[in-house]
């Protein structure tokens, strides 16, 4: 087994060792004990992952969800690779499943096949946004990375990465596509032990959304801030207070 193989084995290894025993990780983690590298790499990531899945479980979720969760068996039908996110958005599947606003993160085209401008537009609001931000579509340590893959679905990018975001551990990427409101790139990162969201909107979806605010606003267990640069509107969303993730705004 080669480096890269392992690593991609153990990029679905849970936090906390669940997976120890399980014979599908066991090359790869026997190749971590005879390469030094390998296992500086594999600590660091589930030192990572640790991280964002106490993050994550700071999120309360509502008590009905837990039956529902139970009820389906959507996790059971997943690859090992997206694994991880399954659970990182465990705290967070039951708001998933019965908040309204998860219908208007479908797309947009009617069943019947008719194209998306058929449907009634319909955005949710930047906090119902942020709830919904998981599962990611591609997941990333790598800032670069991640810009040149919403480059390569020309979805909205910021012209700079906010200097908040140049030492943040990046996590993933997703893009939201409402029809014709328009698209949302959004870029997931963590700090020290919190989850940031990082949205970009484009000219069409973003007078949908908010204006710009330029100071921090709550809505529920969510602190929003929008802002423009060059005409673009971006927003951060997180449960924790900005300040104590270093904001200096």
């Amino acid at each position: 087994m080669d480096n890269p193989t392992a690593k991609e084995i153990l990029s679905a290894y849970r936090p906390h060792g669940s997976d120890a025993a399980d014979a599908a990780f066991q090359d790869a983690l026997h190749q971590c004990e005879d390469d030094p590298a390998l296992r500086a790499w594999f600590a660091s990531e589930r030192a990572f992952d640790e991280r964002m899945s106490a993050a994550l479980g700071k999120v309360r979720a509502p008590v009905e969800g837990k039956q529902a969760i139970l009820a389906t068996s959507v996790f059971s039908s997943r690859t090992k690779r997206s694994r991880r996110w399954h659970l990182w958005g465990l705290g967070l599947a039951a708001i998933l499943l019965i908040s309204p606003a998860w219908l208007l993160l479908m797309p947009s085209g009617s069943p019947t096949g008719a194209p998306p401008h058929a449907a009634a537009i319909a955005v949710p609001s930047l906090a119902e946004l942020a709830e919904n931000a998981l599962p990611l579509d591609f997941e990333g340590r790598d800032t670069t990375a991640l810009l040149a893959w919403l480059a390569g679905r020309k979805a909205p990018q910021p012209y700079r990465l906010p200097d908040v975001l140049a030492a943040a551990n990046a996590a993933g990427c997703r893009v939201f596509d409402f029809g014709e409101a328009g698209q949302v790139s959004l870029l997931c990162f963590e700090i020290d032990g919190s989850i940031v969201h990082f949205f970009i909107f484009d000219e069409r979806s973003g007078p949908r959304f908010a204006e710009p605010a330029d100071s921090w606003t709550q809505q529920g267990d969510w602190h929003l801030l929008t802002f423009e640069d060059k005409g673009r509107l971006m927003a951060f969303a997180t449960t924790t207070t900005p300040t104590d993730l270093g904001f200096p705004f």
